[in-house]
């Protein structure tokens, strides 16, 4: 097993578009439509959406490996509350 922080470079982004989708598609696909399901994955999933998203100071995202191999990700959002 192993950790990986992901960079914003277009192999990072393009690599986690691909397993946001695969997961998305897995866990939700059979509740929604197709046309629903292809809508939501080309916006919520746009290349230029999530590197912004991997560019954001406050969001961290992280590939976990298992035998080399990607099997997930992880975002953490951190909010700085200046109360």
């Amino acid at each position: 097993m192993s950790i990986k922080k992901i960079s914003n470079s277009t192999e990072d982004i393009k690599a986690l578009q691909a397993i946001a989708k695969q997961t998305f598609t897995e866990t939700f696909g059979s509740q929604n439509t197709a046309e629903d399901l292809a809508k939501f994955l080309s916006e919520e999933y746009d290349f230029d959406k999530l590197k912004a998203e991997v560019e954001n100071p406050e969001s961290f995202y992280y590939f976990y490996y298992f035998e080399d191999e990607l099997a997930g990700y992880l975002k953490l959002n951190i909010y700085f509350n200046e109360c």
